[in-house]
C-alpha cells in the first residue's frame, strides 16, 4: 500500500509485493511481501521536482527535496528583473541607489516626484526647486526661481541680494543669511568694513611681510594715508 506523508511523498508499507513506485518525480521504494517500509527521498538536487531559476535552485538535503534561494543582489534577468531579492524572486531594485531617480518602492523603481524625500529629477534640493515648489533660504538653488525669497546667492537661497564681494550667503552654519565675511578672510578691497584702527593694524602687518604682497608700493601709500587720517581724528 502507498501512503503519502505530510510532504506528499510516498512511503513504503508492508503488504503485497508491489514494485517501486514513483510519486511526484521522487523515486520511492515499496517493500515486498511482508517487508519493511522503503526509504523515499533524493540523492541529488536533480532528482527533485520543479525548475531551477536564477534566484531559486532545487536542493536535496538529508534525502529531502527543497529549494535554496540565491543571495540578494545576484544579477538575474527573469521576468525583466535585474537582481535577486534573497527570497527567490528576480526584481528591479532593492534600494533607492539601484534606481536612476533614487526611489525604490516594492522592489520597483519609480519616477521622481516632489514628495519622495529625495533630491532627484530637476530639483535643486530635496523636493524643491526646478519644477517643484521654490526652496526656503539655505537650500541649494540654480536661479532666483528656485527660491521663495527670489535671491539665489553663492548656490543657496538667500535672505537678501548680497551683492557685495565682502559678504556671503553660504557660510557654514549660517547658510541662507547674507553676512560679512569673517575677519581674516577679507580681501583688501573689503577693508572699509573694519574699524579704522583695526584696518591700519592689518595693513601694517601686511607691510611687514612684503614677500606675500603684490604692489607693495601702493600698499605702503595706503598705509601712510591711514596713519595721516588717524592723526587727524
Amino acid at each position: 500500500m502507498m501512503v503519502l506523508d505530510h510532504r506528499g511523498q510516498a512511503t513504503g508499507a508492508g503488504g503485497s509485493g508491489a514494485d517501486g513506485a514513483v510519486t511526484g518525480g521522487v523515486d520511492t521504494a515499496v517493500g515486498g511481501s511482508g517487508g519493511a517500509s522503503g526509504g523515499g527521498g533524493c540523492s541529488q538536487a536533480e532528482d527533485c521536482p520543479g525548475v531551477d531559476t536564477t534566484c531559486r535552485l532545487r536542493s536535496c538535503v538529508a534525502d529531502i527535496c527543497g529549494f535554496a534561494d540565491v543571495a540578494a543582489g545576484t544579477a538575474c534577468s527573469d521576468g525583466g528583473g535585474l537582481m535577486c531579492d534573497g527570497s527567490g524572486s528576480c526584481v528591479e531594485c532593492l534600494a533607492g541607489s539601484d534606481c536612476v531617480d533614487g526611489v525604490c518602492q516594492g522592489n520597483q523603481c519609480v519616477a521622481a516626484s516632489c514628495s519622495d524625500s529625495v533630491n532627484n529629477g530637476d530639483e535643486t534640493d530635496v523636493d524643491c526647486g526646478g519644477s517643484c515648489a521654490p526652496c526656503a533660504n539655505g537650500k541649494q538653488c540654480l536661479s532666483v526661481g528656485d527660491c521663495t525669497s527670489s535671491y539665489c546667492v553663492d548656490g543657496v537661497c538667500c535672505d537678501a541680494a548680497c551683492t557685495s564681494s565682502c559678504e556671503a550667503c553660504d557660510q557654514a552654519g549660517t547658510e541662507g543669511s547674507c553676512l560679512p565675511l569673517p575677519t581674516g578672510t577679507l580681501a583688501l578691497a573689503c577693508e572699509p568694513y573694519l574699524p579704522l584702527r583695526r584696518r591700519v593694524g592689518r595693513v601694517s602687518q601686511r607691510v611687514r611681510q612684503p614677500q606675500r604682497l603684490l604692489g607693495g608700493r601702493l600698499l605702503l601709500r595706503r598705509y601712510l594715508c591711514l596713519l595721516r587720517a588717524l592723526r587727524l581724528r
